[in-house]
C-alpha cells in the first residue's frame, strides 16, 4: 500500500471503476485505507512496459502536485504476484463470462458448472488446461454440432429434403436427378447427394436414399 499526504490530490488510477451517468463520466477511485485495490487481476496483467519494452504487471496513478505550472504527476507501479486470474466464458467469443477465480501459482482452478448448451450444440471440453495455473487464463467452453438430421427422398420426382428438426441452420432441398452422374469438381455436383462420399453421384447414392 501507499499512503498519500493528501488523498484528495489523487486524481485517478488505471484500477479505477468508471461509470457512465447522465451527467457524464463518474469515477470510483481504487484506493481505500491507504491501499490500491482491484477486483480483477486482469487490470494488472501486462499493463506496464519497461525501458526494454518488456511487459510488466502493474498499474499507473496520477497525482496533483499542487503546482499550477506542473501537470499531474504520473507514476507507474510495478507489482510482483504469485496469484493469477482464471476467467471462464460460455464460448470462444469471450463476451459472456460465467465466473472467475484467483488461483495461486501451480494450483488448479475449479471449472464452473457446464453452461446450458446452445441449440443444436453439445459441450466438448474447456479450451485450456487449468490444472496447473502459471499465468492469467481465459478459458471458454468448446461446443460441437449436435443436430437431429432427418432425410427424406421422393423416388418418383427425385426431390430430397435434408433438415434439422431442432433448428433452421440445416435445411437443404434439391433434386437428385439434377446432380446424378456428376463428379466432384464438375458443375452441378452436389456433395449432399454424394451420400457415400466416393466423389460421384450415381446409382449407389440413389440406392442409399431409397432406403431412408
Amino acid at each position: 500500500g501507499k499512503a498519500f499526504k493528501n488523498v484528495s490530490n489523487l486524481v485517478s488510477s488505471t484500477l479505477d471503476t468508471v461509470y457512465q451517468t447522465d451527467e457524464g463520466e463518474s469515477r470510483q477511485l481504487a484506493y481505500k485505507n491507504n491501499v490500491f485495490y482491484t477486483d480483477e487481476l486482469d487490470n494488472l496483467s501486462g499493463k506496464l512496459t519497461d525501458i526494454n519494452q518488456k511487459k510488466r504487471d502493474g498499474f499507473t496513478y496520477r497525482y496533483n502536485v499542487n503546482n499550477a505550472e506542473c501537470e499531474n504527476m504520473s507514476v507507474n507501479v510495478a507489482v510482483s504476484r504469485d496469484v493469477y486470474q482464471v476467467n471462464f466464458y460460455t464460448d470462444e467469443t469471450k463476451t459472456e463470462r460465467i465466473s472467475y477465480a484467483f488461483i495461486r501459482r501451480g494450483a488448479a482452478a475449479v471449472a464452473p458448472t457446464t453452461p446450458e448448451a446452445p441449440t443444436c450444440k453439445k459441450f466438448v471440453s474447456w479450451s485450456e488446461d487449468y490444472s496447473n495455473v502459471l499465468c492469467d487464463l481465459d478459458v471458454y467452453a468448446v461446443w460441437e454440432d449436435d443436430h437431429n438430421i432427418v432425410k427424406s427422398f421422393d423416388g418418383e420426382s427425385g426431390d430430397i429434403d435434408i433438415h434439422c428438426t431442432k433448428c433452421d441452420t440445416v435445411n437443404y432441398k434439391f433434386n437428385f436427378l439434377e446432380t446424378c452422374n456428376k463428379r466432384k469438381g464438375e458443375d452441378g455436383f452436389n456433395e449432399l447427394a454424394d451420400i457415400n462420399n466416393d466423389g460421384v453421384v450415381n446409382a449407389k447414392d440413389y440406392a442409399i436414399f431409397t432406403m431412408m
